[in-house]
């Protein structure tokens, strides 16, 4: 069960580091993409 956390953890620095790695373009929010990552 502390690898699924872990592995959630992971997707969610994931995200955080799409976000900050694109500059805030269309202002998309965090949520935003993390959305957009799990469609994709």
């Amino acid at each position: 069960m502390d690898n699924d956390n872990d592995l959630r953890f992971d997707e969610m620095t994931s995200a955080e580091n799409i976000f900050e790695a694109k500059p805030q373009k269309n202002s998309l929010s965090p949520i935003s993409l993390k959305k957009t990552k799990f469609i994709a």
